[in-house]
């Protein structure tokens, strides 16, 4: 969370941006419920928080994930050291990507030569 808030090629919807924001001020609040110096459960607080919170952000962070990996392939690929792609970039090849995976899905469905109308055999050898 903390490092797509800080990437400025990243950018978050407003009310997710908040939701992130707050849960980390929480995390970083060392007098939260529970302080976070108080031997074996200081942190206990702040773990059940992060995974009540996953709930409604993995899909946040998982493209955010995504979209380094992304990026970082992209880096590779041009053999450079960074890239300047933003999360419309990102979305929009992962489209492209998506749409390109149907076709070969309904190519490799199909044949070119079934044989309908014929009778006989589509290809004869001699």
């Amino acid at each position: 969370m903390r490092s797509a808030l800080k990437d400025a090629q990243w950018t978050i919807p407003g009310p997710l941006e908040t939701k992130m924001r707050q849960i980390i001020d929480y995390l970083d609040d060392p007098t939260s419920l529970i302080p976070n110096d108080v031997p074996v459960v200081g942190q206990l607080d702040d773990a059940i928080l992060v995974d009540i919170a996953m709930d409604s952000l993995r899909g946040e962070v998982d493209d955010y994930a995504d979209f380094c990996r992304f990026r970082w392939q992209e880096a590779a690929r041009l053999q450079v050291t960074e890239v300047d792609i933003d999360r419309a970039s990102w979305f929009a090849e992962r489209q492209r990507e998506k749409r390109l995976e149907l076709q070969l899905r309904r190519v490799r469905g199909t044949s070119y030569a079934d044989g309908a109308g014929s009778a006989g055999p589509v290809f004869r050898v001699c």
